[in-house]
C-alpha cells in the first residue's frame, strides 16, 4: 500500500507539478519579455490547454510587438523626412490640435510672432503644440475653413500677422478609414506677390511711358 502511495505521488509530480512549473516558467520568461520559448503539451487535459494558449499568448504578443516596431519605424521615416523639408508643415489631430511642427515651420510662425500676438497675445511658438491653429487665426473665411474637418485636400488663402498665406492641406486617415487629422503645407506668398505688384507697375509705367512717346 506504501509503495502505491509512493508511486501514485511520483505520477501526480509528473503529471501535474512538472507541467505546471513548465507553464510558470514560460509565463515568467514572457513577463520578463522573452518571446522566444519553446514549450510543446504533453497532453490534451486542462494543463495541456493552458500550455496552448500560453504559446498562443506569446505568439500573439510576439506578432503585435513587431508591428508596432514596423509602425514606429515608419513615423521615424516620415518625422525625419518632414524634418529636414524646407516647406513650412504641420500636422494636426482628429480635433484640430497641432501636435508637430518642423522647421521650417517653427522657423516661419517665429518670424510671425510678435504681428500675430498684436490680434492673438497668446500666440507662443513654444506653446502652440496641443493647441488648435485655427483658434488663433483672426475671424474670417480662413479660419473657418481651417477649423473644418477634412474630407480632401484643398488649398486656402488668407492673410495672417501681415502676410499673405497660402495652405496647402489634406486629411490623415487611419488603415480603417477613420478620420486621425490634417497635414498643412505652409507657404508665405507676402514677397512674391509684393514683387509681383512691383511688376506689373513697373509694366504699366512702361506702356503709358510708351503711349506718350508715340
Amino acid at each position: 500500500f506504501v509503495v502505491a502511495i509512493i508511486a501514485l505521488s511520483l505520477l501526480m509530480q509528473r503529471m501535474v507539478r512538472t507541467p505546471m512549473a513548465q507553464a510558470l516558467g514560460f509565463a515568467n520568461a514572457v513577463a520578463d519579455g522573452d518571446l522566444n520559448n519553446e514549450i510543446k503539451p504533453q497532453s490534451n487535459d486542462e494543463m495541456g490547454q493552458l500550455i496552448t494558449a500560453l504559446q498562443t499568448m506569446q505568439s500573439n504578443l510576439k506578432a503585435s510587438i513587431e508591428k508596432d516596431r514596423e509602425i514606429a519605424a515608419e513615423s521615424l521615416r516620415i518625422k525625419l523626412a518632414l524634418d529636414s523639408s524646407s516647406n513650412a508643415t504641420t500636422v494636426s489631430d482628429a480635433h484640430n490640435r497641432l501636435i508637430y511642427m518642423n522647421p521650417a515651420a517653427r522657423a516661419l510662425f517665429e518670424d510671425m510672432e510678435p504681428a500675430w500676438q498684436a490680434t492673438a497675445p497668446e500666440f507662443v511658438v513654444d506653446r502652440l503644440i496641443g493647441r488648435p491653429l485655427s483658434d488663433l487665426m483672426p475671424p474670417g473665411e480662413l479660419r473657418e475653413a481651417y477649423r473644418q474637418q477634412l474630407s480632401h485636400a484643398v488649398e486656402l488663402e488668407g492673410e495672417i500677422a501681415g502676410r499673405s498665406l497660402h495652405l496647402q492641406t489634406g486629411p490623415v486617415h487611419d488603415a480603417s478609414g477613420e478620420y486621425q487629422g490634417r497635414v498643412t503645407q505652409w507657404e508665405d506668398l507676402t514677397d512674391a506677390l509684393a514683387q509681383q505688384a512691383r511688376e506689373h507697375e513697373r509694366l504699366v509705367e512702361e506702356r503709358r511711358v510708351a503711349a506718350e512717346n508715340q
